[in-house]
């Protein structure tokens, strides 16, 4: 996971678990999705909307 993406989801908690439990398939569908953001603006929007996914206990990318 990138440090933006862990820092936003928050270090330590338990959204950050649940992301590293997450079967590999998962943790990279969301990865890719951040990264593939071409514009900043859009990355964090990505970014923010992974973390409350994380918190959520949701699999799916929003």
């Amino acid at each position: 996971m990138e440090d933006d993406l862990r820092e936003a989801i928050g270090p330590g908690t338990d959204a950050v678990r649940f992301f590293d439990e997450l079967p590999t398939h998962y943790r990279l569908n969301f990865t890719r999705w951040v990264g593939e953001a071409e514009r900043a603006d859009t990355r964090a929007r990505r970014i923010a909307r992974t973390a409350e996914a994380m918190r959520e206990g949701r699999r799916e990318r929003p």
